[in-house]
């Protein structure tokens, strides 16, 4: 019976084993922020945080946070479990023990691109600027960081938030010279170009996107705000009707409502 019990998880197991380089870009949506590089130590803490990996993406955050302890346990060196388990507790929002975990992940290892990454996502979030720029900084000039697009794109998305175009600009178009598909960098381009007033910019990125990705209900209202000011009425009513059909829990439709109610 026991066998029969372990089973399924023999199985995640091997398939984690055999594909994890798919996994690791499906669990975080492009961000890279709980992608894992080969490490040293004891093989079942890199099992278990795959495990948790798949569990974070399927949102069960109660049964990765106890893979990955289970990960850390087998092996409290490891960088990659570290990092996972500051996102996990990151999503919980507990602050404190995620940064403490994140922190821990850059520290064993100064190296791992990934954790560098999460690390200054997590402080961009927290509007500690400065440290966040080192992060992806250092994350950037790892000369085995063979997609440096997803640290560009995210030091572009902090340095818009914090209100510095220019500087999200020279992130951002330094992700697409790195890769010209990288979706998020393509979607940010396109905010960047709009509140810069280059509407058509903000079109044609968007249009680069959708060749890459689905929208989301933020590229849907950006897609909106952006033909309105063109004056495509019949392309506004496109992503209308395609924000009400597909997100109509989302913050953006509620924006869009409020739009609607402005104008009459």
């Amino acid at each position: 019976m026991r066998l029969f019990k372990l089973l399924p998880h023999i199985l995640l197991l091997s398939l984690l084993m055999g594909c994890s380089n798919t996994l690791v870009r499906e669990a975080n949506d492009a961000t890279g922020e709980a992608g894992s590089i080969k490490q040293k130590g004891d093989s079942r803490a890199e099992l278990y945080t795959s495990l948790a990996m798949e569990y974070m993406k399927q949102g069960r955050l109660d049964i990765a946070l106890q893979k990955i302890k289970q990960g850390v346990q087998a092996d409290p060196k490891n960088s990659n479990a570290h990092n996972v388990m500051g996102l996990i507790y990151q999503r919980l929002g507990q602050t404190g023990l995620a940064e403490d975990h994140l922190k821990r992940a850059v520290s064993l290892d100064r190296h791992n691109f990934y954790a560098l990454n999460a690390y200054g996502s997590f402080l961009c979030g927290l509007k500690r600027y400065g440290e966040a720029y080192v992060n992806f900084d250092n994350a950037v000039k790892n000369p085995l960081n063979n997609n440096k697009e997803i640290a560009l794109a995210n030091a572009g998305i902090c340095a818009h938030e914090e209100g510095h175009r220019d500087r999200a600009e020279t992130y951002l178009r330094e992700a697409l010279a790195a890769n010209a598909r990288h979706a998020p960098a393509l979607a940010q381009m396109a905010e960047v170009s709009y509140d810069a007033g280059d509407f058509m910019s903000a079109r044609t990125y968007l249009r680069r996107y959708l060749q890459v990705a689905q929208h989301s209900p933020k590229t849907l209202w950006l897609g909106i705000r952006t033909e309105r000011k063109l004056g495509d009425r019949d392309t506004e009513a496109s992503y209308r009707m395609l924000l009400r059909n597909n997100y109509p829990d989302s913050k953006e439709f509620r924006l869009m409502r409020e739009l609607e109610q402005q104008s009459g």
